[in-house]
């Protein structure tokens, strides 16, 4: 895949331009395919 994440918190894009998540960390985790851990349980 060619998705990209802005660290300006505009979101992660697809190879289109495409916005496919970013209204929450959650989302993203999501989109990629990843469980979601809140900060506090990451190591």
């Amino acid at each position: 895949r060619a998705w990209r994440l802005f660290a300006d918190g505009s979101g992660l894009f697809n190879e289109r331009g495409e916005r496919i998540a970013g209204d929450s960390e959650e989302s993203i985790y999501q989109a990629l395919g990843l469980r979601y851990q809140e900060p506090w349980e990451r190591n």
